[in-house]
């Protein structure tokens, strides 16, 4: 039987190790290919409302994206590691529905209710769909993403765009390599558990 730590900030690390896990997963087989909705077996939902929380914060303060705080530092170093490092971050910034996203190869997680999505390509046909609190859609460099909100009030969003080869289309990744990227982000992970205890 596995304990659990009494601690639940002790236990969060891990809970986001696995988050972004099932999106270097979903990387692996759409990154560069087309556009690919997540749903992640394990949502860190504390993170998500602390994200949330510093999106409607700042949202206030500027009109388009906004840079995060050290607050989604966490979330954007373990995917860094997930998708190999590198010389180049992931840069994570802050939006709205209200708000044109920026264009590029990027990661897009409504941070309450959701939003209506919609992905457009030289390619493909459109693909619309909604985009819930806690899901991921992923955005190939070569697509546009359009968003909007059901509700009165704009969806708070967090952006993360990925580093990567200018508009290159990526082989999928191989079952090694995979492993390799998720062992990676578990080993940071209890690395983080460590120093947190």
């Amino acid at each position: 039987m596995r304990s659990e730590p009494a601690d639940p900030d002790a236990r969060a690390p891990s809970v986001l190790a696995a988050f972004v896990t099932d999106i270097a997963l979903s990387l692996a087989v759409h990154r560069g290919r087309g556009a690919a909705l997540v749903w992640p077996e394990h949502e860190p939902t504390g993170l998500l409302d602390t994200l949330a929380a510093a999106a409607q914060q700042t949202a206030q303060q500027a009109t388009g994206t906004v840079p995060v705080g050290p607050e989604a530092d966490g979330l954007a170093g373990l995917l860094h590691t997930a998708l190999g490092g590198g010389s180049d971050p992931v840069r994570a910034f802050y939006a709205a529905t209200s708000s044109p996203i920026p264009p590029g190869e990027l990661l897009l997680v409504p941070l309450a209710r959701g939003c209506d999505c919609r992905v457009t390509s030289a390619v493909r046909p459109p693909l619309r769909l909604r985009v819930r609190k806690g899901e991921v859609l992923y955005v190939p460099e070569s697509s546009a993403l359009d968003v909007a909100s059901r509700w009165p009030v704009a969806c708070p969003l967090l952006v993360l765009a990925l580093p990567g080869g200018a508009g290159q289309p990526r082989a999928a990744a191989s079952p090694s390599a995979i492993v390799s990227a998720t062992s990676a982000v578990r080993a940071a992970s209890s690395a983080a558990n460590r120093s947190a205890s």
